[in-house]
């Protein structure tokens, strides 16, 4: 039943998923072609929900760029991290991280703190301020 429900050829031509298909052939020798006739189901649910984590992502920025989330958001989203997760990487409660998501909150932060999170997210200050930049600019 799920592979019927998930094989549907329109919509693998239409996202141009291909795989790459390797046969043996009877001299010993490989052949190969792209094609479109074989998807697993599992490949199929990976590439959709890959998809909803990039516009879920997306989205988030674009708040970010609009001025009503704070780049932590965004940073802690593309880590696929929780409040009560960053809140021990960066050793701050859950509440005091929830905070820090409104970009009032966020421009007033110290450097000390936007450093606490950068190394939570693995990048630096800089780059994390930088994705609300366009905002208060």
């Amino acid at each position: 039943m799920i592979d019927q429900l998930l094989y549907d050829e329109e919509r693998i031509r239409s996202e141009n998923l291909r795989e790459l298909l390797y046969k043996y052939e009877k001299d010993g020798t490989y052949s190969h072609h792209v094609g479109y006739d074989y998807l697993k189901p599992e490949e199929l649910l990976m590439h959709d929900m890959l998809k909803m984590m990039k516009e879920k992502l997306e989205g988030i920025r674009q708040k970010v760029l609009a001025g009503e989330l704070s780049p932590i958001c965004y940073y802690m989203e593309k880590n696929n991290m929780e409040p009560g997760i960053l809140s021990q990487f960066v050793g701050f409660s859950s509440r005091k991280v929830k905070r820090h998501f409104k970009p009032e909150v966020f421009r007033r932060l110290n450097p000390e703190i936007l450093k606490k999170y950068a190394d939570a997210f693995e990048i630096s200050a800089d780059e994390l301020s930088s994705l609300g930049s366009s905002v208060t600019s």
